[in-house]
């Protein structure tokens, strides 16, 4: 049992969460990202941003892979301009930013001569 005393922002900053909390922050983040929320696009960005980029480097292949600055370009690009439709599933906020990397992979790879991003 907690102090009485103890603020609400202290005890959300500095309390550890439940997987659940992160997931449904996670989402939120996504959500508002994908309305062009520049914030949330910045968080996303920041807290994901390098495992979002293995992710783009790794549906590119070993051949490709020089282009997964591009994928992250337009991941951030299309956030902004709320291009891309967020599917509020229950714990799905990474898979959907997955998916979309993926899809964006496919696009660059083909600009890049290649036909499809290499399977995992």
């Amino acid at each position: 049992m907690r102090p009485k005393n103890i603020n609400a922002a202290f005890v959300s900053v500095f309390l550890p969460r439940t997987d659940e909390q992160i997931a449904d922050e996670l989402a939120a983040c996504v959500r508002d990202a994908s309305r062009g929320d520049r914030r949330a696009i910045g968080c996303i960005a920041i807290a994901l941003g390098g495992l979002l980029h293995e992710e783009a480097r790794a549906a590119l292949g070993p051949r490709y892979e020089q282009g997964a600055g591009d994928v992250m370009q337009d991941l951030y690009l299309g956030l902004l301009e709320s291009r891309f439709a967020f599917p509020e599933i229950e714990g799905g906020a990474l898979h959907w930013l997955s998916r979309v990397i993926h899809s964006l992979a496919a696009e660059v790879a083909h600009e890049m001569g290649h036909g499809g991003p290499e399977e995992s």
